[in-house]
């Protein structure tokens, strides 16, 4: 199952000097800037590493490894 998830990050920076960076999801038909008023902010982090092992880690479980596994040719299926 192939379903495509779209995530949106921002950073912050406090009055210290200080990031902090947050994650939200956006939901098919959704404004980045409507879901971060209305979705679930996930965070903070201190670097964009952590943001993205987050992310995998809430939407594939703990104990999943992510590989690359190359891209698919779109002339796959037609005569080289």
């Amino acid at each position: 199952m192939n379903k495509r998830v779209t995530t949106s990050t921002m950073t912050i920076t406090l009055s210290t000097g200080e990031l902090e960076m947050y994650w939200v999801v956006v939901p098919d038909g959704m404004t980045s800037e409507v879901a971060w008023t209305t979705q679930e902010r996930h965070g903070p982090f201190k670097t964009d590493a952590e943001v993205r092992a987050n992310i995998r880690r809430t939407f594939l479980g703990p104990d999943v490894k992510v590989i690359y596994g190359g891209m698919r040719d779109p002339k796959w299926d037609e005569i080289q």
